[in-house]
């Protein structure tokens, strides 16, 4: 299936519609060369427009495609390697000028998540300039609900007043938990289980407790199939960081 042809101004509005991510994959630019590819079922029975176009890397529309592995000549591929070229610097430049426009405060999703975080606090804060660079950036990572979600969270969890008011080091605290806590509540939920399981295997055996390390084997044992349960087991018996990680690499031999 090749690429429905199109204007570059209605490919601009899939591309912006879409986040500048491919609907199949999720792969971003300008990590990859995206195109624009058409909604079967509805451009069937409808005119090409926006509601019947979606935004698709190259690989996931190639592998929709037929003739994806007919042969072609070296000019034809310098020719589309040149193409690329082009379409990734065109599309950089998209990706910059609507990236900048999420920085612009009038900017919907962005002012009203700044309003929600002010909201939160009492209004007694709000966004300077890195922050909402910070807030742009989540805005390409997560949607506009996930990050919502995650600063209540944050700000329950990490945030302490003092006479009614939010201290400024806790705010802080607060806001840089807050990419973390939309990760792992939303990419990898059992991050949070695993994260207290380490909590307590920390608190059983502290000296040369290592969180790094202790993460690696509670996601590798996961992962493996080994359950919260038993993981929590382990860690309430735990008496030393040693015997720890002995038992821990034991259980990944079972497995």
């Amino acid at each position: 299936m090749t690429a429905p042809k199109i204007s570059k101004t209605l490919q601009a509005e899939v591309f912006r519609r879409d986040s500048f991510t491919c609907q199949y994959c999720g792969a971003k630019a300008p990590d990859v060369v995206l195109e624009v590819d058409e909604i079967p079922q509805i451009s069937k029975v409808r005119k090409t427009d926006l509601s019947t176009l979606l935004t698709s890397c190259q690989g996931c529309l190639a592998s929709r495609s037929p003739d994806v592995f007919e042969e072609r000549s070296p000019n034809e591929t310098q020719s589309e390697r040149l193409d690329n070229l082009q379409k990734r610097k065109e599309q950089s430049e998209l990706l910059f000028d609507w990236q900048k426009e999420l920085l612009d405060q009038d900017h919907p999703f962005l002012s009203k998540l700044a309003d929600y975080w002010s909201e939160l606090l009492d209004e007694t804060y709000s966004f300077t300039e890195n922050g909402k660079t910070a807030l742009t950036k989540l805005l390409s990572d997560f949607s506009f609900d996930q990050i919502m979600k995650g600063m209540k969270i944050a700000v329950n969890q990490y945030v302490k007043f003092v006479d009614g008011t939010p201290t400024q080091e806790s705010v802080e605290l607060a806001w840089n938990k807050v990419p973390g806590i939309c990760y792992v509540t939303f990419h990898k939920p059992h991050l949070k289980n695993l994260y207290y399981i380490r909590g307590i295997a920390r608190n059983k055996c502290p000296y040369y407790f290592n969180d790094e390390d202790a993460l690696q084997l509670l996601e590798a044992a996961y992962e493996n199939g080994s359950d919260v349960d038993t993981l929590k087991k382990i860690a309430k018996q735990a008496h030393s960081w040693s015997q720890w990680r002995s038992e821990m690499y034991d259980l990944l031999n079972r497995e």
